[in-house]
């Protein structure tokens, strides 16, 4: 083998390493701005009291961390059976009455499959027949 051949491998196999290295750190940026965001929910709940303001304040750096354009955050209301929208960015004034409740009955939570992450896109959470989108009217 040549001396430029045995370079050219030195030279790959190190590029491989550095990429290897660069995810690593990414991951670790993305894991250090999602502690730094829970620590400052942590820090804002000893001082907020309330809880709308710290469901706004926790909506907005969960957007941050997931770079994400719309949060919206429901709370379940077993006396209404409902899920109640209590926080929002991203989403237009008009279309808030059609989203501010999801009304549900006990046997439409049973039917609702169970699922590996809680993450759902609204999209398909409108879609869901076991869900009946009602106006806050």
């Amino acid at each position: 083998m040549t001396d430029e051949r045995k370079e050219k491998e030195q030279l790959v196999s190190e590029l491989a390493a550095l990429r290897q290295s660069f995810a690593r750190l990414e991951t670790l940026l993305t894991k250090h701005k999602q502690v730094q965001a829970l620590c400052d929910i942590g820090q804002t709940v000893e001082e907020m009291l309330e809880p709308d303001e710290l469901i706004d304040f926790a909506l907005g750096k969960a957007i941050e961390v997931m770079d994400a354009d719309v949060g919206l955050v429901y709370l379940l209301d077993m006396t209404e059976k409902a899920l109640l929208l209590k926080g929002h960015r991203g989403v237009s004034e008009q279309n808030l009455p059609r989203i501010s409740s999801l009304k549900f009955t006990k046997e439409d939570l049973l039917k609702m499959p169970k699922r590996e992450s809680p993450e759902i896109s609204f999209s398909e959470l409108s879609r869901d027949a076991t869900l009946r989108l009602v106006s806050a009217e």
